[in-house]
């Protein structure tokens, strides 16, 4: 036992007043004459035992009272885990508003039982101790102490939120801001469901100057399907062509059977598929687009009772020309202009290297070096600075071509690059169907596929640290075409170029999806959506930080950051949906959001397992009290169990009980 206010406890002094009192009463009889003796028979007779006894009685009740009063003032409490009281506390509450708060449970609303267990915590306090409030919005206005009126006030004004945050990441938060305060106490409180996907037990950083209480509220057990992702096959789809949108479905439950998915372009419903899901499952959604722009993808499908992650958004764009061009020295190879000159999509066009326009060059998607063999200085720095803006470069070889100025050119782009030209003939005996130029192309890949002969080869360096991405293989290992990532472009390299002096590489079958495809990537892989949450997103869009842009969308509208390849939407971005990047009205382009699907997984940390990690650490201990008692709960913890009120019942019933001696004996 210990006593809140010890200094009482010199009180206990007085006792010795009723002591002296006791032992110095020097009463002085008066002698009363009775002419009769008889009338002293009324008189009730009184030992002197009995008097000395009634005395010592009425002294102790006296002793006892006075004791039990002093012990009163001193406020003596049983401490709990042997913890030593403050005059002030600063506390720290973590209310969890993610999406999974909205699941219920016996209570009611998670969301809304934290905020009664938030208040619960606030009354377990004075009013002069200090509070945090903290959620997943990391809002700027809960980054400092408050007081308790506040707290309650701004307690309530909690909603759902589809931002997340891990607990590690929140725990060190609330630390932070805790040691700014001057309190003797100082206490965390994390009240969540503990979804498994944020609650990081092993990254935890514990103070153990901080007292830490986890108090879970656990929902009802909820099975779960949900739209994880989508891509379309083409890279980039054409007006009237069929197109093949994939959607990623997966089931945090039982097996599900005959779920319907819907499709919706610009409104409009344009597929619906069913498929059964025992974990997840990738529908295919076929439809067509009859006009070129950006298109808005909704794809959707009905699940309760978490709905949040049914609808699933996503854009892409359907241009009207892909721009490739044709560098060429005596003249266009004939397949190159079969190919793309008879192609309405493509806008093919050719330029001699004795009348170069650079400023063209720099306009196209492609550029095919089409059997050149002397590359200038002028025209190496114009196809460095393609290739970095993010253009693709075909490079088909001369079968007279300078090594020595074809050398300076590829190993400026990061490649491997010509060594002589080798005259025997070899056998292609790779084709890397893996690679995503030859996505679609095989129904089927015969292990016996016919390659084209190859007459004679330049011979490569084989250097470590490029990006080299093989398409065919010779049977000596080396690459006929390699892909290279160079910045925001690709190189591809062939180690023979289109004439018949090579082979029948130009005539053979390989020929048109190789360069098909590698023109249709040229565009790059559309970044159909974004996760909410993020600061920037990755953009490939051409925009300038002169001019001023607006996103809209969802019944918002500001002005985003345009930084080199990203723009800066700082958490303005909060509901899921299409969202318009406009500049003076004028559309660039179209962007999705989408929620994060963390919270998608129902899956939590049971308490079984918060219990045995807190096991571990003094500081940290697992409340499971319910609202109505987490109050007591809290008060016990903080104060210990208070036996002053006790001892004020016991100081009202020694002084009834002195009264009673007094009157009775």
């Amino acid at each position: 036992m210990k006593f809140l206010y010890p200094q009482f406890l010199y009180a206990l002094a007085s006792l010795a007043i009723p002591i002296i009192i006791h032992l110095f009463n020097f009463r002085k009889f008066k002698t009363v004459y009775f002419s009769n003796v008889r009338f002293l028979k009324e008189v009730k007779q009184q030992t002197k035992a009995q008097s000395e006894l009634k005395h010592l009685l009425v002294l102790l009740s006296r002793l006892l009272a006075i004791t039990a009063l002093v012990l009163a003032f001193a406020q003596p409490y049983i401490p709990e885990n042997n913890q030593k009281l403050a005059d002030k506390h600063a506390i720290s509450v973590y209310v969890d508003n993610s999406f999974s708060m909205d699941a219920e449970n016996e209570n009611g609303r998670l969301l809304q039982t934290a905020q009664q267990k938030a208040e619960a915590i606030a009354q377990a306090y004075q009013n002069t101790d200090e509070f945090q409030i903290i959620t997943n919005d990391l809002s700027g206005k809960h980054q400092r102490l408050i007081s308790k009126e506040l707290f309650i006030e701004e307690l309530f004004e909690i909603e759902s939120s589809c931002q997340t945050t891990a607990i590690s990441k929140l725990i060190q938060r609330q630390t932070h801001n805790l040691n700014n305060s001057s309190a003797e106490d100082k206490t965390l409180y994390l009240i969540s469901d503990f979804q498994s996907s944020n609650t990081d037990l092993e990254r935890f950083k514990i103070d153990t100057n901080i007292n830490i209480r986890l108090i879970p509220t656990t929902p009802y057990p909820v099975n779960n399907l949900f739209i994880d992702s989508c891509w379309i096959s083409t890279p980039n789809p054409q007006v009237e062509q069929n197109i093949t949108l994939h959607a990623k479905i997966i089931n945090k439950g039982e097996k599900r059977l005959d779920i319907p998915v819907q499709l919706k372009v610009n409104g409009q419903q344009k597929a619906i598929a069913t498929t059964d899901i025992l974990d997840e499952a990738v529908v295919d959604l076929h439809f067509v687009c009859h006009q070129n722009g950006w298109q808005e993808a909704t794809i959707s499908l009905s699940d309760h009772p978490v709905s949040f992650d049914d609808k699933f958004y996503c854009v892409f764009e359907i241009k009207e020309k892909l721009f490739i061009q044709s560098i060429h020295e005596t003249g266009t190879h004939p397949s190159l202009e079969k190919l793309f000159g008879s192609d309405d999509y493509f806008h093919f066009s050719t330029q001699n290297t004795n009348q170069l326009k650079h400023s063209d060059l720099l306009r196209q998607q492609v550029l095919i070096l089409d059997g050149l063999s002397y590359i200038s200085s002028g025209l190496s720095q114009t196809l460095q600075q393609f290739v970095t803006d993010g253009g693709y470069l075909i490079i088909f070889p001369s079968e007279k071509c300078d090594l020595i100025n074809y050398q300076r050119l590829l190993q400026s782009l990061g490649t491997n690059y010509f060594l002589s030209l080798d005259k025997s003939i070899i056998n292609i005996t790779q084709l890397h169907k893996q690679h995503s130029i030859f996505q679609g192309v095989f129904e089927e890949l015969n292990k016996k596929i016919d390659f084209p002969n190859i007459k004679q080869y330049f011979v490569q360096t084989q250097l470590s640290k490029t990006t080299n991405n093989p398409l065919l293989t010779l049977e000596n290992g080396q690459a006929l075409i390699s892909e290279y990532q160079y910045q925001k472009g690709k190189v591809y390299l062939s180690s023979i170029g289109l004439e018949s002096e090579f082979g029948s590489f130009s005539q053979h079958a390989l020929f048109v999806p190789i360069l098909y495809n590698i023109a249709s990537h040229s565009r790059g892989n559309q970044s159909l959506f974004h996760k909410i949450g993020k600061t920037h997103i990755p953009s490939d869009l051409q925009l300038s930080k002169e001019l001023v842009y607006e996103l809209e969308g969802q019944d918002i509208s500001f002005i985003p950051q345009i930084q080199k390849n990203q723009i800066g939407v700082y958490n303005q971005i909060k509901r899921a949906g299409h969202y318009q990047l406009t500049q003076q009205e004028e559309k660039i382009a179209t962007l999705a959001f989408n929620y994060s699907r963390k919270e998608s997984d129902p899956s939590i940390v049971s308490k079984e397992e918060l219990e045995a990690f807190a096991s571990k650490h003094k500081n940290i201990e697992v409340i499971n009290a319910k609202e109505s008692a987490l109050t007591q709960r809290l008060n016990i913890m903080n104060n210990g169990t208070a036996l002053w009120k006790l001892c004020l019942i016991f100081a009202l019933g020694f002084l009834a009980l002195e009264i009673l001696i007094i009157k009775r004996l």
